[in-house]
């Protein structure tokens, strides 16, 4: 989910994604959301809608106040960032969205690992389903 708090609406263009690595960020590489996506885990079972119809890259649309806009954005991670991010326990990155006016729009992502808990998570605005095996 996205939103704008400005009272101008927004026009998003590109989204990018940078993940701090040894005080450098290293931005990701963008993936278009690929039709029937699967997400095999050992632990959990994933199901998400029809993705590649919500893929905030390949949509155009308005962002404008208090206007939620639902979907989903894809990054891969290369080898190093993955290592990296499979053993810090905690991970910071920073989302950019370019709108039409090449304005950049700054979010800082701090995550720590979430330990798997016991349950269903149901997104149904997202159309989203995690359930725990």
């Amino acid at each position: 989910m996205i939103t704008n708090k400005g009272k101008k609406p927004i026009y998003p263009l590109q989204f990018d994604l940078f993940y701090k690595l040894n005080k450098k960020w290293i931005q990701l590489n963008k993936v278009i959301i690929p039709e029937n996506l699967e997400f095999p885990s050992d632990t959990q079972n994933i199901e998400i809608g029809k993705t590649s119809k919500n893929d905030l890259q390949m949509d155009k649309y308005k962002l404008v106040e208090s206007d939620p806009f639902f979907g989903h954005i894809m990054f891969g991670l290369n080898d190093e960032v993955f290592n990296d991010f499979k053993k810090s326990p905690k991970c910071k990155f920073k989302l950019i969205c370019t709108d039409s006016v090449r304005n950049k729009h700054k979010i800082k992502i701090p995550m720590k690992k979430m330990i798997p808990t016991k349950g269903t998570f149901l997104y149904p605005k997202l159309k989203m389903k995690i359930e725990n095996k």
